[in-house]
């Protein structure tokens, strides 16, 4: 990989570890435009760039974050936006990916939907682009008034002969169109929760899991739950009719309170099964916070901004009145 596309990757990438309050779009609407940084970056001639970079600076402020004017950081641009092998990565997203006004028509009801919950959600510019990492991670990133969609991972199915850059298959299979929207929309749910810098015990995680998938839920009511949870539907039928084993499972080991990550990682990380149960599904946080999520709001009058301030992950569990049943 060369020099100019490690450099140039890293300052794209800064816009998705900062949280940034600039924004380039601030309608009152709920209609949902997204901005195809991407086409600004590799759709321009390498002559113009510079020029179009400056002008367009204000559209894309959030996305960018050094001087232009600075001769050094414009050439980690503009070599990264010529490097051929992200020439390649850009062609394959626009076969993919002409147009996305499907994506925008399905953004613009759920983010009238989040922002009846939330009325202080402030995210208002929406931004496709390209960084070349392919960090699995950094897919979608939510900061204060904006989101990012790094579309080139979902087009990484088409990258066999360079075995998907090292990402599993099982993470290949999830990188589609059919998971962006729910994936725009945990990315925002995610950006509401309050920030916890300190280890997690393993009811936390299933708390706050559980809390994102409750709001995607709300959100977007007509995508199956097998789908906004990026199960398979064995995936889900596993989970659902094993959920009183998997919870008698974490009672038994004591593993609800613990926070050694080497000990709970398998039931928080992305995989293709819960090495503990054959046949399973992954992130049984995921899952099983959620159930417990449902519960509390069906046994306790809480609003949607009450609930994801609440940090007390024992309380919730205890309110909810959580005992899953045998199936």
């Amino acid at each position: 990989m060369k020099t100019t596309k490690l450099l140039a990757t890293a300052v794209l990438t800064a816009l998705c570890i900062t949280l940034c309050t600039r924004c380039g779009h601030d309608s009152g609407s709920d209609e949902v435009q997204i901005k195809r940084f991407e086409k600004v970056l590799f759709g321009t001639p390498a002559n113009d760039l510079p020029t179009v970079l400056k002008e367009q600076e204000p559209e894309y402020r959030p996305l960018i974050s050094g001087d232009l004017n600075d001769p050094y950081f414009m050439q980690n641009i503009v070599g990264f936006a010529n490097d051929p092998q992200m020439k390649d990565v850009y062609n394959t997203v626009m076969r993919r990916y002409p147009d996305l006004g499907w994506l925008e028509q399905g953004l613009s009801p759920a983010m009238e939907k989040a922002r009846k919950l939330f009325p202080a959600l402030d995210v208002r510019a929406f931004y496709t682009l390209i960084l070349g990492n392919f960090d699995y991670n950094m897919r979608v990133v939510c900061a204060d008034t904006f989101l990012a969609i790094d579309i080139s991972q979902y087009v990484i199915d088409e990258y066999k002969p360079f075995n998907y850059y090292n990402m599993p298959m099982y993470m290949v299979e999830m990188l589609d169109s059919t998971h962006l929207l729910p994936d725009c929309m945990a990315a925002i749910g995610t950006s509401l929760l309050p920030r916890n810098y300190a280890p997690q015990s393993l009811l936390e995680y299933m708390v706050d899991n559980g809390k994102v998938q409750y709001f995607l839920a709300q959100v977007l009511p007509d995508v199956a739950h097998e789908q906004r949870i990026r199960y398979t539907n064995q995936q889900w039928n596993w989970a659902v009719e094993n959920e009183s084993n998997v919870w008698g499972y974490l009672l038994q080991n004591q593993l609800l309170y613990d926070s050694d990550w080497n000990r709970i990682r398998d039931f928080v990380n992305e995989g293709p099964q819960t090495p503990q149960f054959t046949n399973s599904a992954p992130r049984l946080a995921d899952f099983v916070g959620l159930q417990i999520i449902t519960a509390y709001m069906e046994n306790n009058k809480v609003s949607m901004p009450e609930l994801f301030a609440n940090t007390d992950a024992q309380k919730i569990l205890t309110q909810s009145k959580y005992k899953p049943q045998r199936h």
